[in-house]
């Protein structure tokens, strides 16, 4: 009896996360989840930096869709 109240109690809570958890966002709602902040990166602009820089102290390029180039980090 306890283990199916159990096991009874795990599926309902699971199904109750699983439907509660699900919801349409309308365009209008988009908004707020466009941020930089959720993004992955939040500044685009300093990551392209660091990521050219990495590159020349690597003498190394790719690996994140550039191109191959030399180690002085000019283009």
């Amino acid at each position: 009896m306890k283990k199916k109240l159990t096991t009874s109690l795990i599926i309902g809570t699971g199904l109750f996360v699983f439907v509660t958890g699900c919801r349409n966002v309308t365009p209008i709602q988009r908004q707020y989840h466009a941020h930089r902040f959720m993004a992955l990166s939040p500044d685009p602009i300093k990551e392209s930096f660091e990521e050219k820089v990495f590159e020349s102290r690597e003498a190394a390029a790719g690996g994140k869709g550039s191109s191959a180039g030399g180690g002085c980090g000019c283009n």
